[in-house]
């Protein structure tokens, strides 16, 4: 089995171009992200697609402003993002929009996951890249694995909950994060379910942390 690319998020609250903003405060512009390209997406009955797929072939943006200029114009679109230093790109679709949000996913190039640096062990770089990316969309959860099929579906928070109280979400085997905010759960819940999981030698490193963005972190990564 290949490197999952898949990121997913629970439904995001407001609008695109208010998200996009603090994107381009809070993940692109500290992490260094360049090139950005915008695309507008349709929706596809293949299943090869997964419900949707390229209008038009990604349009380079000038700048960051042309970016949101590009945003504040659309409803069904996708955005790729350069990361120059390892190099690799993150891509962003944003489906489903209505007055109180819309569907957030992502993809990565698989080099991503495990790239290392003086200041990054491997696999660290890649987990501030998805918790600082889920802060900046204000996400309740993010998901990345084998736990979740390639599409543009949310993650249901409550769903997510209830594999956690099971046990469920620790059996997910390598590689695998999830990100769950700290109000929908409280540290010792999550502790006293975390030692109570079965390890088997696919999932015995898994890790728990609380980041200091707010949340609770689940991870097996290179």
């Amino acid at each position: 089995m290949g490197t999952p690319t898949c990121i997913k998020f629970s439904r995001v609250q407001g609008t695109p171009e208010q998200a996009y903003q603090r994107l381009v405060e809070e993940f692109l512009e500290p992490l260094h992200l360049e090139r950005p390209s915008f695309v507008r997406l349709r929706r596809s009955d293949d299943p090869w697609y997964a419900g949707y797929e390229q209008e038009d072939e990604p349009s380079p943006c000038s700048s960051t402003e042309d970016l949101l200029e590009q945003v504040a114009r659309h409803r069904l679109f996708g955005s790729m993002h350069l990361v120059p230093y390892i190099p690799g790109y993150v891509y962003f679709h944003v489906v489903d929009v209505d007055e109180q949000g819309f569907t957030f996913t992502a993809e990565i190039d698989t080099g991503l996951v495990a790239w290392e640096s003086d200041r990054y062990p491997m696999g660290q770089w890649f987990k501030m890249m998805l918790t600082t990316l889920t802060s900046a969309l204000r996400a309740e959860v993010c998901g990345y694995g084998r736990a979740h099929e390639v599409g543009y579906d949310p993650l249901d928070p409550t769903q997510l909950l209830d594999r956690v109280r099971s046990g469920a979400l620790f059996e997910t085997w390598y590689p695998t994060y999830h990100a769950i905010s700290t109000e929908l759960i409280d540290h010792d819940e999550v502790m006293a379910a975390f030692e109570r999981r079965e390890t088997t030698l696919a999932t015995q490193d898994l890790r728990h942390e609380v980041s200091v963005l707010g949340y609770h972190l689940l991870y097996i990564l290179p």
